[in-house]
């Protein structure tokens, strides 16, 4: 929230033996500026812990533009040989919930969102996916139209999740990331403290215009998340 705030968490992280600060607290030289300071993850990226970054002017709608534009970034979603070291930086050092977790994956919130960040186990650190926010599901299936009519073809989706209920479409960037459309994602209360584990049989469709084929990701769309070694 505030230049205190992030002091006063550079402060304690510098007191953690397995957590070192590779540059501030200080003036961030990023586009937007602000006051921060950066540690590495236990994958070895780079975290940036700041406040008074700049606010972006609104964006608005011109002739032409593109027909659905995100509102916002909706989570982002990393593959991780250190799950359980991620889990105790998120909750411990940051104040992280966890929302819900799978055989796989474990979901993290920090707002009323049902999740900012998610976990997966995996062999190697690499880039799961970005979730783009918009306002709608209907958003979402127009969106997936507008990218099919500019050759981008969705490798999961038209659904909605078991964990979260956002809808979503994803699809495989020009640089070979994966990103996705995402809205309606579940607001959870601050009161609400128990996560659930769910099993392969608590999953289902929402929707009718849910691709009964798109509950789960095909072996290709998975390798695709997986990416490459960073």
């Amino acid at each position: 929230a505030d230049r205190a705030t992030v002091d006063a968490a550079a402060e304690r992280l510098q007191r953690k033996a397995d957590t070192a600060i590779v540059a501030g607290p200080g003036i961030l030289d990023q586009p937007g500026g602000g006051y921060g300071f950066s540690i590495l993850d236990p994958d070895g990226r780079e975290l940036v812990v700041s406040a008074e970054v700049a606010a972006a002017p609104d964006r608005t709608d011109t002739e032409g533009g593109p027909p659905i534009r995100p509102i916002k970034i909706s989570h982002l979603v990393l593959n991780s040989p250190n799950v359980d070291n991620y889990r105790e930086l998120l909750i411990d050092d940051f104040g992280f919930r966890i929302a819900d977790e799978t055989e796989h994956m474990v979901f993290f919130r920090c707002n009323l969102d049902h999740h900012s960040i998610a976990l997966v186990r995996a062999p190697h650190a690499s880039l799961n996916h970005i979730a783009f926010e918009v306002p709608t599901a209907e958003d979402v299936l127009s969106g997936i139209q507008h990218m099919k009519s500019n050759g981008f073809e969705t490798i999961w989706g038209p659904g909605r999740h078991p964990q979260g209920k956002n809808a979503f479409g994803y699809f495989l960037s020009p640089n070979g990331q994966v990103v996705e459309y995402s809205a309606e994602i579940e607001q959870i209360p601050d009161d609400q403290v128990d996560p659930k584990f769910w099993l392969p049989e608590d999953y289902e469709i929402y929707d009718d215009w849910a691709d009964p084929s798109s509950l789960r990701p095909t072996d290709d769309t998975r390798a695709l998340m997986l990416g490459f070694p960073e």
